[in-house]
């Protein structure tokens, strides 16, 4: 049964399970499952499935889980996976290695575990806050990429440039920033760089401007000039822009910044 959304949001790991469960109705245009693993086919008990999608496998064969992505997300162009379980890297690196451009969500404090993690995905971002702001700035994370992908504007972003850019980055930042009326743009901008305490040593960054219909492109510039002005003088940074007729007169302004700092 091959699913036809181009996004994947994997939860891996009791977090990971609350995470997606809590995103579900409120994002569009991705596949939510859980991979739940067990140490022996006598632990494989049933558990509450939140995801419309479960997947159980053993602790020792994770690597059957590329069969699970061939046959039910062979389709897709991004896999989130979210997690806290010590195998959420695994699960990151048979994603990867796959063909999928994968982005880890880290939601522990362990910093071995982040490490591997890193070094698993093609990014990882972590967030230093308590689990409720957690999962609303995942949400956010995976909204932002979803309408790059699947929603046009004045400005839009080609999936293999997405992926060009963040393919193998390592760490990761993410921002959001919103704000009306006048100077708008430069205040969105602002907002979202102060979210992460700035990008000075971040080396690739994915831009997302998100409006309704009325938007001038000296605000889109200002935007831009902004973020790049924050970023190492040899960053590379891409930005699409995206329509959403629901924003009235609110700009946002979201990024995903890495460090490139891959081994």
């Amino acid at each position: 049964m091959q699913m036809n959304e181009r996004i994947v949001a994997l939860g891996v790991g009791e977090r990971g399970y609350m995470f997606v469960g809590q995103m579900l109705g409120d994002v569009e245009g991705v596949v939510f499952a859980d991979v739940k693993f067990q140490a022996s086919y006598e632990d494989m008990m049933p558990i509450l499935d939140r995801a419309p999608l479960t997947f159980n496998l053993l602790e020792n064969l994770v690597d059957e889980f590329k069969e699970i992505i061939d046959e039910y997300f062979v389709n897709s162009d991004l896999i989130f996976v979210i997690g806290d379980s010590p195998l959420s890297p695994e699960v990151a690196k048979v994603a990867r290695e796959a063909g999928k451009l994968t982005i880890g969500i880290a939601l522990t404090f362990d910093e071995e575990l982040k490490s591997a993690f890193k070094e698993a995905s093609d990014v990882l971002i972590s967030f230093d806050k308590d689990m409720a702001e957690k999962v609303v700035e995942t949400q956010k994370v995976v909204e932002s990429m979803v309408n790059l992908i699947t929603k046009s504007g004045f400005v839009n972003l080609d999936f293999e440039d997405i992926k060009a850019i963040l393919q193998d980055t390592g760490t990761a930042f993410y921002g959001i920033g919103n704000a009306k009326g006048d100077n708008r743009a430069k205040i969105a901008a602002m907002r979202s760089l102060n979210m992460c305490g700035g990008l000075k040593n971040t080396k690739r960054i994915v831009l997302n401007i998100t409006t309704g219909r009325e938007v001038s492109l000296s605000e889109m510039s200002d935007v831009a000039e902004i973020i790049e002005a924050a970023c190492d003088s040899n960053a590379q940074v891409i930005w699409g822009h995206v329509i959403d007729d629901e924003m009235g007169d609110d700009l946002q302004v979201t990024f995903i910044a890495g460090m490139d700092d891959k081994k």
